[in-house]
């Protein structure tokens, strides 16, 4: 059976997630950081990957000018946009995983094809929520 990097699957702990932002993101800002550690505090990352995917999604507030305010709207905008990114990727793994197991593959299939796969799920889902209604 095809297995995902560690990294992307295996969860850890705040303790483990926080070791992991102090050692590879000490050179960002306080910002930056600050926005990462809450998003671990509220359980919203939960493996390595998904703490490198946050810090794509925020790594602009190392740019942030100082001068310029940062209050709980904008936290909770970039909270929101870490939680959407990462729910589109475990969203992406999990129908990958079930596009190999469905149909046997060997490889990891092409990433246009879980995304269509996604969209084809999306729309039947849609289509069964309009029929309830």
């Amino acid at each position: 059976m095809l297995k995902r990097d560690a990294r992307e699957t295996e969860i850890l702990n705040v303790e483990q997630l926080t070791k992991i932002l102090d050692e590879n993101y000490a050179g960002e800002s306080d910002l930056c950081r600050s926005v990462l550690q809450t998003a671990i505090d509220r359980a919203i990352i939960y493996t390595e990957f998904e703490l490198e995917q946050a810090y794509e999604t925020v790594s602009s507030l190392n740019d942030w000018p100082e001068d310029e305010g940062y209050g709980s709207s904008d936290r909770a905008f970039d909270l929101r946009s870490i939680q959407k990114a990462i729910a589109h990727n475990r969203e992406f793994l999990k129908a990958e995983q079930e596009l190999i197991i469905i149909n046997n593959l060997k490889d990891f299939p092409k990433v246009n094809d879980v995304l269509n796969y996604m969209a084809m799920n999306r729309n039947i889902q849609n289509h069964f929520e309009k029929e309830v209604a």
